[in-house]
């Protein structure tokens, strides 16, 4: 159970694009079988939870063309380089989508 790890055994750069690289990566499972995982790369991104006074959380509507519709999000957004700070990044981001200032930030954690 403890050994959940996946060893890397190829990896390449299938897609670069202006925003994110594409990756195929072949691994060998815990258990010795071989398999593909397919992720992507890019600077890194920041988010925000706003929460008003009154303990209301500060939602906005966004379009996103993958999925043709308006979705309903946090605040978000790419960095603008490896540089930027992630607490940066996140004020930029309340700022630029829905106007809010904040006056306290507790980190949440990444992923």
């Amino acid at each position: 159970m403890d050994n959940l790890f996946e060893k890397q055994l190829s990896s390449e750069n299938v897609y670069k694009g202006r925003l994110l690289d594409v990756y195929c990566d072949e691994i060998e499972l815990p258990g010795g079988n071989k398999s593909t995982r397919e992720y992507i790369k890019h600077v890194g991104a920041a988010c925000v939870v706003p929460v008003d006074k009154n303990g209301n959380v500060i939602i906005e509507k966004q379009f996103r063309y993958p999925f043709g519709k308006i979705l309903i999000e946090i605040p978000a957004g790419k960095l603008d380089s490896k540089e930027e700070p992630h607490l940066q990044a996140a004020l930029r981001e309340l700022k630029e989508e829905t106007g809010f200032a904040a006056e306290e930030m507790v980190y949440l954690g990444e992923f």
